[in-house]
């Protein structure tokens, strides 16, 4: 390779990374590739997967207006082949090679005389080619030209790729601002979370790091969402990453990206979120989970906003706010030494505690309703609705999976449910966890002015559980939560009559 080749791949590497408009990107990466292999037109060639027809997505040269209009079914001629196997193809002399298609010559007036044709990589998948035809003065491509084109083809498939990424971010964060104009997010209306959403507002128009804890299921998440939408960066990316979903040795791949070649399987060039969030938001949820090492990288990137990719030696700059969530004891964690004390003020300038909902159930009937209207939104159907008893039922329950449980629960019960206004009996055959949750309110509410409703309703839990249990003791105790002994006495207390087998037959 000499020194113009080389300087061609540094120029073209550069716009790669320095530009993000897809089609600038590409015809750079084009007009570099024909210089290298000197031919007369380099192209893009994708597939419209709706129709199964190659088309030229952008060409160079001088048919690049002639080519825009063509289309041809994806298995014909030298392109179709290279989507079919993923393999280069170097063709010196198209007259004497069958499988060249010459539909588009005959369409447009070109004569190809010799053609190269490199696929374009999206991991396994092949998405199109890149193609150069016709070497200038005259000469034939040999197989060096072949190499080059398949590295600049391997730039065009990064660009699009990262681009497309771009977008895609670029959408999500204009959804987010949509979804914010509307009032679309619901923390809770509790006094507790009012004040949460006080402070969202003061916080959201700074670039302070955001540390929020809270048990599982507690909208972390969502108050995350909140903090960029309600902020300037509401039209910049909003990338999320659940860090305990990823292995230790990809976590670090995935924020920071990586080179080509710097590990096994690293085909090619890969931009990390850290990068995609530049001007945006980044949120790390579960960041109690991850290693010492990450962590002390993580804590070099929020200091200096700077970072190399896996492999790399260049300095990469993010402008990305950053927004951590733990269901973990930070504080315990850094006392026994999993988590980094550094690492923890550093995160810690801002902290958002999302109590659990059994801490906060005037927020319950709430986050019903809520989703309850979601839900009907998007089914375009009436929204369910619950019988007092059956909200009383809900407000009481202790909701260990906290709002992801309502959530759950609100789903099962509008695909579920026989009516749109939802009865308590029918609640506790749809959600049998509540039954134990009800019972032990009865017990703790006999001797109050509302006894009596409590007692008809208890008792009424306990005849609709023996019932749908075929009046098996055993078997309604397990639905109820409680022991058979305690099931048996709540018979006799509330005087049930249990037919015998032969009625039960019958």
């Amino acid at each position: 390779m000499n020194d113009k080749q080389i300087q061609a791949l540094l120029r073209a590497s550069s716009d790669l990374v320095g530009c993000l408009n897809e089609d600038v990107v590409i015809r750079s990466i084009l007009r570099e590739a024909g210089k290298v292999v000197q031919a007369e037109s380099c192209a893009v060639i994708l597939v419209d997967e709706t129709s199964d027809e190659c088309f030229f997505y952008i060409a160079t040269g001088p048919w690049q207006n002639l080519l825009r209009k063509i289309r041809f079914r994806k298995e014909l001629g030298i392109a179709g082949q290279v989507m079919e196997s993923g393999e280069p193809a170097l063709v010196a002399d198209t007259g004497a090679e069958p499988r060249h298609y010459r539909g588009v010559d005959a369409q447009t007036g070109i004569e190809t005389k010799s053609l190269l044709c490199a696929p374009l990589k999206m991991g396994n998948r092949v998405m199109g080619v890149v193609e150069a035809i016709n070497k200038r003065k005259e000469v034939q491509f040999n197989p060096e030209d072949l190499h080059l084109l398949t590295i600049f083809s391997n730039f065009a498939a990064v660009a699009i790729s990262n681009a497309r990424a771009f977008d895609r971010c670029r959408t999500d964060a204009s959804a987010f601002r949509l979804a914010a104009d509307r009032g679309d997010v619901f923390l809770g209306e509790s006094q507790v979370m009012q004040r949460v959403w006080s402070m969202i507002r003061k916080v959201a128009q700074t670039n302070a790091t955001v540390l929020i804890t809270g048990e599982s299921g507690t909208g972390k998440e969502v108050l995350a969402s909140a903090i960029h939408r309600q902020g300037p960066r509401r039209d910049r990316p909003y990338i999320c990453v659940n860090c305990a979903a990823l292995e230790p040795n990809l976590l670090a791949s995935e924020l920071f990206g990586h080179e080509e070649g710097a590990f096994t399987g690293a085909t090619s060039t890969r931009i990390g979120r850290f990068e995609l969030a530049h001007g945006g938001t980044l949120f790390l949820d579960e960041i109690a989970d991850t290693e010492p090492a990450f962590q002390a990288s993580l804590l070099r990137v929020l200091e200096t906003h700077s970072f190399e990719r896996l492999g790399g030696s260049r300095p990469v700059r993010s402008d990305a706010r950053v927004i951590a969530a733990t269901n973990h004891d930070l504080d315990a964690a850094v006392r026994n030494g999993t988590f980094r004390e550094d690492l923890f003020h550093r995160l810690n300038v801002v902290t958002f505690h999302v109590p659990p909902l059994r801490e906060r159930r005037t927020d319950v009937v709430g986050f019903v309703n809520y989703f309850a209207q979601r839900l009907a939104a998007e089914t375009n159907t009436p929204p369910v609705q619950f019988v007092p008893e059956a909200l009383q039922a809900l407000v009481d329950y202790s909701w260990p999976g906290n709002v992801r449980e309502v959530k759950n629960l609100v789903e099962r019960v509008t695909v579920l449910a026989e009516d749109r206004t939802v009865t308590l009996t029918e609640l506790l055959d749809l959600f049998p966890c509540l039954r134990a949750s009800a019972l032990s309110r009865g017990a703790r509410s006999a001797g109050t002015g509302k006894a009596e409703s409590l007692w008809d309703t208890e008792r009424q839990i306990i005849v609709d559980t023996l019932e749908a249990s075929g009046w098996n003791q055993s078997r309604a105790a397990r639905s109820l939560g409680i022991s058979r002994h305690h099931l048996r006495y709540r018979v006799r207390k509330y005087g049930i009559l249990v037919p015998d087998r032969a009625e039960r037959r019958g």
